[in-house]
């Protein structure tokens, strides 16, 4: 996050609620996400559609862009039914139709969204039963949804080397599972993209980063140069979610290597195809905005 995302934020803050009286100090964490965004020309970022729209190329090649990870699986339903109507018209083949939509992801196995309380209260009278603290239990039934069974088993497979010292459970088997079902290779992995803790509860991070790399270390095989490497990164992920970035002078303008709109290429919105002008379905540099502008503050 840059000092004006922050600053920006922090006014907002202000503005609308003038009592909190809040300062930089008071910030824990922040991240800022970049949002693609389909150029065109006279427009601003402001300005610029959020939806994705997708292109197909007269060598028949098939681009998406814009949109959000929110939309992601519907827009790889899109792209993927868009390619199954070209297969059947070239080669007059059968497909099954795309089942995505209702296609549980990793963890996802839990009734939907109005049994999941139920699901959690179940998980977590499991754990219990199994050793673990309630809260615990109950946090992982949260966090892994159906895949919570499996820290429950990691837990009783691990709980001598959590008493021996080093990691508790808490730490150690969300890490064993990071490393053997999450492809977690570096401590960033595991304290950013796997758990998230890094943005929601760093002092946990601080706490625990030294001995989750020296595990790491052991059990991944490292070099004294890999586990420095990695300590290292992580160091300025945590320095980064506090201290805001310097921002970057960058030229907001298009390169060579922009991507064009050609006359009779099909560009379609949610699924409605509709012709390019010469200019149009430009995705230049000028085609990105800042988006998710977030601050952790101390409780």
């Amino acid at each position: 996050m840059t000092k004006e995302d922050r600053d920006y934020i922090m006014g907002a803050i202000a503005f609308m609620f003038p009592s909190v009286r809040l300062t930089a100090d008071d910030i824990e964490s922040s991240w800022a996400g970049v949002r693609p965004l389909i150029f065109e020309e006279g427009k601003s970022a402001s300005e610029i559609s959020r939806r994705d729209e997708i292109w197909q190329s007269p060598s028949g090649l098939i681009t998406i862009a814009g949109s959000k990870l929110t939309g992601y699986r519907k827009m790889a339903e899109t792209v993927v039914d868009l390619v199954m109507q070209r297969l059947v018209k070239e080669d007059s083949r059968p497909f099954v139709p795309v089942k995505t939509k209702r296609m549980p992801i990793s963890g996802g196995d839990v009734g939907g969204s109005f049994f999941f309380p139920g699901f959690v209260e179940a998980k977590m009278e499991e754990g219990v039963r199994r050793g673990l603290d309630a809260a615990l239990a109950q946090r992982w039934a949260r966090m892994y949804g159906s895949n919570a069974d499996r820290l429950f088993a990691l837990a009783e497979r691990y709980r001598d080397e959590a008493a021996s010292g080093g990691l508790p459970l808490e730490v150690l088997v969300p890490l064993v599972y990071a490393v053997e079902e999450e492809m977690a290779l570096m401590p960033a992995d595991f304290f950013i993209r796997r758990t998230g803790a890094l943005f929601f509860d760093i002092e946990w991070v601080r706490q625990w980063k030294q001995p989750a790399i020296e595990w790491m270390a052991a059990h991944l095989g490292w070099t004294p140069e890999q586990q420095a490497s990695g300590a290292a990164e992580l160091d300025r992920f945590l320095h980064e979610a506090v201290v805001p970035q310097v921002e970057a002078a960058v030229e907001n303008k298009g390169t060579d290597g922009d991507r064009q709109g050609n006359p009779g290429e099909t560009r379609e919105t949610q699924g409605e195809p509709r012709e390019l002008g010469e200019t149009q379905g430009n995705l230049g540099n000028s085609g990105e905005t800042r988006d998710d502008l977030v601050l952790q503050i101390k409780a």
